[in-house]
């Protein structure tokens, strides 16, 4: 079984190559299993690396303090996936896993397109 340090190293690839643009993620509406009344994810991002297929996602989520008492919460998923898109391992979540998310907006959005010709 791989350590924390091991997967917190891999998302930092992940982040470094989608900064470089080495790896290219592509957005798809979140499929429905994904959503539910105490939890929303809006995108799912799909890349490959290493022969591997992965989706990385934002799902924000009902935080309950108390019975109907709640504030809303933010937290990225990064899983392998099958060629259908199906779950197959879920990385363990680490702290970087923002960074990533960040990256992956950023490239996904073509927002450097902005500031291109300036």
């Amino acid at each position: 079984m791989k350590t924390v340090r091991d997967w917190i190293l891999l998302v930092d690839k992940l982040t470094e190559l989608t900064q470089y643009n080495k790896i290219n993620w592509e957005r798809d509406d979140a499929p429905n299993y994904l959503q539910s009344s105490i939890s929303r994810v809006d995108f799912v991002y799909f890349t490959t690396f290493n022969n591997q297929r992965f989706r990385l996602f934002e799902e924000t989520y009902k935080y309950f303090t108390d019975e109907h008492q709640y504030f809303w919460e933010t937290q990225s998923q990064l899983d392998l996936v099958d060629s259908y898109g199906n779950s197959i391992f879920d990385i363990p979540k680490t702290k970087n896993m923002y960074n990533l998310m960040q990256a992956v907006k950023y490239q996904s959005s073509n927002i450097s397109q902005i500031f291109d010709g300036w």
